[in-house]
């Protein structure tokens, strides 16, 4: 079947010109599958998560319902918060900006009231807003909304969980019943089809799917780590790469505010977003992350709801969301307007399940990374601070400071090289960063086995008889695995420490070595038995994956004896 393209619809000539002004030419498959019926004049409910181009949807059929000989209101766009309010009018203005006299005005909670009424009085046909402060106007009877063509609700669920039910019960009964009403929404739980039963008239239901959704310009990483890692993670991230922008995520506003406090105590440029803060607060924080005042920003889920920042070049999941949903919506914030991106989600041991199937539900593969190393990001500072000293010698006069320097280095004990002075001088700034709280060791973990518990075919899974009992870490076990065996540590993969025993993986074609070897071998005066592990099951068609047990046990493993004598007792 033959794509629909934009020039097909039967729109107005001036907003496919807009359109195409605007670098539109493909549809997604939500504007192929929604336009054509909005424009038919049908209700119509969509389950669109953000990123798909719902806002050019509603826009465009907008625009084209519009009478602009009229001066009633007859567009309502309602959405959760100030900041998707704004962008949706930004996107409403760029689709008219060739179609002669219509007019679109914002009206949200925080901004005086007063200007609004002034702005309703100049008689605009399209009005977005938050429904709180819509109700304000329509009970201040600022607002009238019996005129209303077209109601959009955007967002439906977010406004839902926000608890503005109520609020919206009442602005769609009191708008036109003859109009139009079009609900997007990025889930179709049962109180949005109560709502689409209850106010639509035979809705055209359209689904758009996660692989249809996804961005391919964000590259998607996730890094394992202890929680306690996290900080000095997301600050070696931020040293390494130089990202111009970051926009950090965390699962609720204690977490916000601990982690931007913390890393404005190490000196970098951050500020918070969250619920708590007032409107006139959130104003200034998007302001200065706007203008690129401030290069970090961390929020919660429903503050960060409709950013449009171009500026943002990675995104960083501190703590991995709950719901795909938003985790579409938070990589959604960057690779703008076509730019590229990044997108990094910190996973502890719990989100591994909750990982596996975000990846498999959007089709799009998460990689797995390592956290930058303590020199990595040690080596990228040092540059940057050499370009910072260059910059100086270029713009400063230096005069006084090079005699200094001279006499200094010219005293009879003073036995030091110009270079030799320069590197302390360097070394010092470095090591005196307020940043530099960062102990330098591995952060990175290695959780198992990963993807369904199976080891690749090139790969054997082992068990050894050493545990945390034995004082026995992670990193030693790897690091004991790779000397003996001579091997790259990172050939030693798969590793889980367990109280009295272990499990690792070992590339295949060194199982009969590694047998040999630490069959023979003692650790902190235990005699060591290695032996191949195979899932529980395994020979039962693989249906029960939850266990690992060695393949052959020669030998009795000191690990749990005292259960095994009452077992035997029974």
């Amino acid at each position: 079947m033959e794509k629909i393209q934009f020039k097909d619809l039967k729109i107005q000539s001036e907003i496919k010109r807009a359109l195409e002004a605007m670098g539109y030419e493909e549809m997604t498959p939500i504007q192929e599958a929604s336009l054509p019926v909005i424009i038919e004049g049908k209700d119509v409910i969509a389950q669109a998560p953000t990123g798909t181009g719902k806002t050019c949807c509603f826009s465009v059929g907008a625009i084209n319902i519009v009478d602009t000989s009229s001066d009633n209101v007859q567009v309502l766009v309602l959405c959760p918060t100030r900041e998707l309010a704004l962008q949706v009018t930004k996107e409403i203005r760029k689709t008219s900006q060739f179609t002669e006299g219509v007019r679109t005005l914002t009206v949200y909670g925080g901004q005086n009231i007063d200007i609004q009424i002034r702005a309703l009085k100049k008689k605009p046909q399209i009005i977005v807003g938050t429904p709180g402060r819509i109700m304000d106007h329509m009970r201040r009877k600022t607002l009238d909304l019996s005129n209303i063509r077209l109601l959009i609700l955007d967002e439906a669920d977010e406004m839902l969980n926000m608890g503005f039910r109520e609020d919206l019960d009442t602005i769609l009964k009191d708008s036109s019943s003859e109009r139009q009403t079009l609900l997007f929404s990025a889930t179709l739980p049962k109180p949005i089809l109560e709502i689409s039963d209850q106010y639509q008239k035979d809705a055209v239901q359209i689904k758009t799917t996660y692989q249809e959704s996804a961005i391919p310009n964000i590259k998607q990483y996730y890094i394992e780590l202890k929680e306690e890692n996290k900080e000095d993670a997301l600050c070696r991230i931020i040293d390494t790469y130089n990202f111009k922008q970051a926009l950090v995520f965390c699962n609720t506003k204690k977490k916000v505010d601990e982690l931007s406090l913390s890393l404005s105590a190490r000196g970098y440029q951050v500020e918070a977003l969250h619920g708590d803060l007032k409107q006139a607060g959130r104003d200034q924080v998007m302001e200065k992350f706007r203008k690129g005042i401030t290069r970090i920003l961390i929020a919660t889920d429903v503050a960060a709801r409709g950013l449009d920042i171009e500026g943002i070049d990675v995104i960083v999941n501190y703590d991995f969301p709950e719901d795909q949903e938003y985790y579409v919506h938070r990589i959604g914030r960057t690779a703008r307007a076509g730019r590229t991106g990044a997108a990094y989600s910190f996973i502890v041991r719990r989100d591994l399940s909750k990982l596996r199937q975000f990846e498999k539900a959007l089709k799009t593969p998460i990689e797995r990374a390592l956290a930058p190393t303590y020199e990595m990001a040690e080596i990228k500072k040092i540059t940057n601070r050499l370009d910072e000293i260059r910059e100086l010698i270029y713009v400063s006069d230096l005069t006084k400071y090079i005699g200094f320097l001279e006499t200094a280095i010219a005293e009879e004990n003073f036995a030091l090289t110009p270079i030799q002075f320069a590197a302390a001088l360097l070394m010092d700034s470095i090591q005196n960063d307020p940043e530099n709280k960062d102990e330098g060791k591995d952060l990175s973990e290695d959780f198992g086995v990963t993807r369904d518990r199976r080891t690749p075919k090139d790969y054997v899974r082992f068990f050894i008889n050493l545990g945390k009992k034995d004082n026995l870490s992670r990193s030693e076990l790897k690091n004991m695995f790779a000397s003996k065996l001579k091997i790259e540590p990172s050939k030693v993969r798969g590793i889980e420490v367990l109280n009295t025993f272990s499990f690792l993986e070992l590339p295949r074609n060194r199982v009969e070595e590694a047998l040999k070897v630490f069959n023979n071998f003692t650790f902190k005066k235990r005699r060591v038995s290695l032996e191949v592990s195979i899932p529980t099951g395994e020979t039962n068609k693989g249906k029960d994956r939850k266990k690992e047990v060695p393949l052959k046990r020669k030998k009795k493993v000191q690990d749990r004896p005292s259960s095994r004598k009452k077992l035997r007792s029974r």
